[in-house]
């Protein structure tokens, strides 16, 4: 089974070639990657919030691969969010590191030998 850190060091390393991969203005680079950073932390914790891991079949619909198919078409949508303004930025690169970061913690657990279930 994956553990917290593994889940949160996954979710890093997603947001990390998220923000590199981010097109926005050099004074907002430091802003914009710790957002998605701070969203991929508590996207990676996210599923185990919503269904504790209190015993070994734990989990259910939140882990679920109808949730991942989901929250990967969001992060396909959220791309093509308008960015114009500074908080908007922020507020995609926030919540595109929060859907990442949920992702990221679904395919971990889906390689363990209880998987996650289809819905």
């Amino acid at each position: 089974m994956s553990s917290a850190i593994e889940h949160r060091n996954v979710a890093l390393v997603c947001s990390a070639v998220a923000a590199i991969l981010q097109e926005c203005p050099k004074d907002e680079r430091l802003v914009l990657g710790l957002a998605l950073a701070g969203g991929g932390i508590l996207g990676a914790k996210l599923p185990d919030v919503l269904e504790p891991a209190i015993h070994s079949h734990h989990r259910a619909f939140c882990h679920s691969l109808v949730v991942l198919g989901g929250a990967a078409w969001a992060i396909f949508k959220i791309l093509e969010w308008p960015r114009d303004t500074p908080g908007q930025r922020l507020l995609r690169a926030t919540t595109l590191g929060v859907l990442l970061g949920y992702c990221s913690h679904l395919v971990l657990d889906s390689g363990t030998p209880r998987s996650i279930p289809l819905i």
